[in-house]
């Protein structure tokens, strides 16, 4: 693969991205706020948000190594499980963006 390949391919990735945090987002966050899934699960489980998104990394990440260690995935492949910690990681850095900003 060469460096346009890449970014050509780079570029479809981060479009299906966009595509599963617009559904995701709709599913499970206010239309008011596009954090509030996570803020619930901070106060739900007395933690921070920052804290809530580290656990959500780990979740996934132990999924990643249940299924590189070859369980058969029944509903989400290692593909859609890289793309969710992909996501959650663009999430977490646009939340501390803006609660940065505030202060």
């Amino acid at each position: 693969m060469n460096s346009k390949e890449l970014i050509y391919r780079f570029k479809e990735e981060t479009e299906r991205m966009v595509s599963i945090i617009e559904k995701k987002n709709n599913d499970y966050a206010s239309n008011t706020d596009a954090f509030s899934n996570f803020k619930f699960c901070s106060d739900f489980a007395g933690c921070s948000v920052e804290q809530v998104f580290s656990v959500f990394l780990a979740v996934k990440f132990a999924r990643l190594k249940e299924l590189l260690n070859g369980k058969e995935a029944k509903n989400e492949s290692i593909d859609d499980t890289l793309i969710d910690l992909a996501n959650y990681c663009i999430l977490y850095k646009i939340y501390r963006d803006e609660t940065t900003k505030k202060d």
